[in-house]
Parts: structure tokens; sequence; C-alpha cells
């Protein structure tokens, strides 16, 4: 099992990278903490952060659908605590990370800051 978890953390780096070089395209979902990318072949991935609960229950998850709909893998990690192993810990940064870049690209945050930085400076 831990290899197909190394794998599954490697295609969540990939999608990462893909992200900040803006070839995945995120959308937000009903859900605020929630964002969806559907890439080729019908393959969708989804990122949720539960924050606002204690820290026992908040994690972030990423989960890989394949065209039918079906989970192909679920990765899932807590945030970092002294109750935390490293292997969470690095997972976290790892997912988080991807919720970040979701949350930035679905919500069009880049543009929306540089608008209101244009604004501010115009006043």
């Amino acid at each position: 099992m831990a290899s197909n978890i190394n794998q599954y953390e490697e295609i969540v780096r990939k999608l990462l990278n893909k992200t900040l070089e803006k070839k995945v395209e995120w959308i937000g979902t009903y859900d605020s903490a929630t964002f969806i990318a559907i890439v080729d072949s019908g393959f969708s991935f989804e990122v949720t952060n539960s924050r606002g609960g204690p820290r026992s229950t908040s994690y972030c998850k990423v989960t890989m659908k394949d065209s039918d709909d079906y989970t192909v893998f679920e990765l899932q990690a807590n945030p970092v605590s002294e109750e935390t192993s490293t292997a969470n810990d690095a997972r976290w940064d790892l997912l988080k990370s991807l919720w970040d870049e979701a949350r930035t690209v679905a919500l069009g945050l880049d543009e929306k800051i540089s608008h209101v930085n244009d604004i501010l400076d115009k006043l």
C-alpha cells in the first residue's frame, strides 16, 4: 500500500505543478471549500479543505475519479501538530498547497488582486 500512496502523492505533485503552470482549470462547487478539475479522458480531481472544525476533525483531501465517477484514489491529511506523523505533515503541505492553488484559479484571485491594486493606485 505504501507504494500506491507514493504513486498517488506523485500524481498530486504533478497536478500541483501543472496548476502552477496554468495548465489545469479548477472550478468551484456548491461547497466553498471544494474545487474540481477535469482533465483529459474524463479523469477528475476534487480537493477539499475542511477547516473550521476542531483540529482533530480538520483535514485536506484530494480525490481522483475516473470517467464513470468511480474513486480511483483518495489522499487525506490532518493539519500539522505534535501528534501527527512526518508522512502526514508532508502530505498536508502537498494537499494544502494544491487546495490553495485550486482556490486561486477557481476564484480568479490573481486577477481580482491585480484589479483592486490598479483601483487603489488610481485613488
